[in-house]
């Protein structure tokens, strides 16, 4: 494939070899890491989850484990400028991982919901393993900006780029972005978030040229044609339909995810 397109970065984690048509079993450079070329079409690094993900498929967040929305709380008060904080588990920490305990959160984030601390999220460069009512340790990128209360109700996120899924019907996390080729079910390779792609329109509401995109509601992975201010209200628009699409039609759009 021809390469002189492609705007690299030059920090040496966008590996030469590599294209948007490339998968691996291991990782070859951080999750989000940004590829962008000069005809406006824009990439992020990912590894998918459990299945394989076919082809101009829309893809989202992993579901969240039970828990870690709100139940995740400080084993003690910690001062500003630490870069470890350790995890209660008499305080209720009802966080359940059986699958990548170690590596569930690394390169994810701890955000304070309630209590001192509140509003402020820090990136997590590693922690131990995370189990039902079990205490944990988290070690961060960078030190905590704010004493963090010991009666602070946390949550717990994956990197968005992180076991990525098929986007369901119904929404269970955020639009991540497309694949744009086959990827084996564990395995990296690079989704695209922004500029020209495909992507399958479905049966009920078919794309429209120029009209505004969201997920289908009727089929996993496609996408919806947004017909209605109505629909548009409760839509999350993530690009505009080039052609009109028909169903099961993998159709030209300018994706708008993420620049």
């Amino acid at each position: 494939m021809v390469t002189t397109n492609r705007i690299c970065s030059t920090d040496g984690h966008i590996p030469i070899l590599d294209d948007i048509y490339d998968e691996s079993s291991t990782q070859k450079c951080p999750l989000g890491t940004r590829m962008a070329w000069a005809d406006g079409r824009i990439y992020k690094y990912f590894q998918n989850g459990g299945s394989a993900l076919a082809a101009s498929k829309l893809f989202q967040t992993t579901v969240l484990s039970t828990g870690w929305d709100n139940s995740v709380k400080p084993a003690a008060a910690y001062s500003a400028g630490v870069t470890q904080i350790g995890c209660s588990a008499t305080a209720g920490t009802s966080v359940v991982d059986t699958n990548i305990e170690v590596t569930a959160c690394v390169d994810g984030f701890i955000g304070i919901r309630t209590g001192a601390g509140q509003g402020y999220q820090y990136q997590i460069k590693s922690h131990t393993a995370i189990s039902s009512n079990s205490a944990f340790t988290m070690n961060l990128y960078d030190p905590i900006k704010v004493a963090l209360g010991s009666t602070a109700s946390c949550c717990l996120i994956r990197n968005p780029y992180k076991d990525v899924i098929v986007a369901p019907t119904t929404a269970t996390g955020a639009v991540a972005g497309v694949s744009v080729m086959v990827v084996t079910a564990n395995y990296y390779s690079w989704g695209q978030t922004w500029g020209l792609g495909l992507g399958y329109s479905d049966t009920t509401y078919p794309v429209a040229a120029g009209g505004g995109v969201t997920r289908s509601a009727g089929t996993a992975g496609y996408i919806s044609g947004i017909t209605t201010v109505a629909a548009a209200t409760h839509s999350v628009i993530l690009g505009e339909a080039i052609n009109a699409g028909t169903a099961d039609q993998a159709t030209p759009v300018m994706w708008k995810i993420s620049p």
